[in-house]
C-alpha cells in the first residue's frame, strides 16, 4: 500500500488556489477598468452625439452586457483550464451541436417554406 504524500497534494492544492484568487483578481481590474471606459467613452459620446439621450443609453447598456459577459466567458475559461478541464474539447463539442442545430432549422424552414408556399 502506498503512502500519501500530504505535503504535495497540500502544494498542490494551495497551488491551484493562488492561480485562481490570481485569476480573480486579475478579471475583477479588467472588467472595472474596462467598465469605466465604456461609461467614459458614452459620456463623451452623448455629449457630441445628435441621437436621443434614451438611445445613446440602450447602445451604452448593451455595451456594457457584451463586455461583462466576454469578461466572464474568459474568465471561466481561466478558471476551468487551471481546475484542468478540457476547454477546448468542450467548446468544439458547443460548436458542433450547435451548428447541427442551425442545419436542423434551415432544413425545417425550407420543408415548411415548401408546404406553404406550393399551390
Amino acid at each position: 500500500m502506498k503512502k500519501i504524500d500530504w505535503e504535495r497534494v497540500l502544494s498542490s492544492l494551495l497551488g491551484l488556489l493562488w492561480q485562481l484568487v490570481l485569476f480573480t483578481v486579475l478579471f475583477a481590474i479588467i472588467r472595472a477598468v474596462g467598465r469605466k471606459l465604456i461609461d467614459r467613452g458614452f459620456t463623451t459620446y452623448a455629449a457630441h452625439s445628435h441621437l436621443s439621450a434614451t438611445r445613446v443609453a440602450t447602445m451604452h447598456t448593451l455595451s456594457l452586457n457584451a463586455f461583462s459577459y466576454t469578461v466572464i466567458f474568459f474568465y471561466l475559461y481561466a478558471v476551468l483550464t487551471v481546475l484542468g478541464v478540457p476547454v477546448g474539447t468542450l467548446l468544439a463539442g458547443a460548436a458542433w451541436w450547435a451548428s447541427l442545430g442551425a442545419r436542423r432549422a434551415r432544413l425545417r424552414q425550407r420543408r415548411g417554406h415548401r408546404l406553404f408556399h406550393h399551390s
